[in-house]
């Protein structure tokens, strides 16, 4: 079992979170909402172009602009989306530790250091929920679970590849993906208060969520340290 309850999980969230919410907030922005904002307005233009041609009847330079488009907002997600989203779970995990940390720190996602790694690793796990979600939308949601440790593993095991770090996360989660989807599942109130707000209320929500999933990691490792005192006595 989990060393801490649902409840504790979300307490030390919010305790967590005190006197320190500009921070969190701050780089939720920076790391969520921005790069969203700039490829919006890319795609708007594009989109513009696009329509502006049809009213001009060049139908082959629109649907140019089409494809375009497509492969931008491919490409700004892999490139782009993919290693600042692992980033910003690097923030997260250092500002539950009490670590160090300032609202730009997602962005040393694209340090030359670590930039391949990131990227290589949103890509693979990605593409394995994709290709589960092909045989239904189940199993794509229950590997989606399996592999949600994956950031924080790449940053606790430097030394790992997307590989080891995928079946660390998917050897963590063994037995307690139901526990994550129960947590998941009480935010649903907290994410309808997002929708009642036009999306004011997820400057709260989001830090809270984010900041309790990280703690659900916490309690994931904790386990796996009382096991392995009782196994070696």
């Amino acid at each position: 079992m989990l060393t801490y309850s649902r409840a504790e999980l979300k307490q030390d969230a919010k305790a967590g979170l005190s006197n320190r919410w500009g921070l969190a907030i701050g780089s939720m922005l920076l790391a969520l909402f921005v790069p969203s904002l700039i490829i919006g307005f890319v795609e708007g233009l594009l989109s513009t172009f696009s329509s502006l041609c049809l009213s001009y009847q060049s139908y082959g330079i629109a649907g140019l602009l089409g494809i375009l488009s497509s492969l931008f907002s491919l490409a700004a997600i892999i490139f782009f989306v993919g290693p600042l989203s692992m980033g910003y779970e690097f923030f997260s995990l250092r500002f539950v530790r009490g670590m160090n940390v300032n609202v730009t720190l997602p962005y040393r996602a694209f340090s030359s250091s670590c930039y391949m790694r990131l990227t290589v690793s949103f890509l693979m796990m990605n593409i394995f929920i994709f290709l589960w979600s092909l045989l239904f939308v189940i199993p794509g949601i229950i590997k989606s679970f399996s592999y949600a440790q994956m950031p924080y593993i790449l940053m606790d095991h430097p030394e790992m590849g997307w590989k080891e770090a995928l079946e660390e996360s998917k050897r963590m989660m063994d037995g307690h993906k139901m526990d994550y989807f129960v947590l998941l599942l009480s935010f649903i109130p907290w994410l309808l208060l997002c929708g009642i707000t036009f999306g004011i209320a997820f400057l709260y929500v989001g830090p809270y969520m984010q900041m309790t999933c990280v703690n659900f990691y916490r309690g994931l490792k904790e386990e796996q340290l009382n096991v392995t005192r009782v196994l070696n006595g």
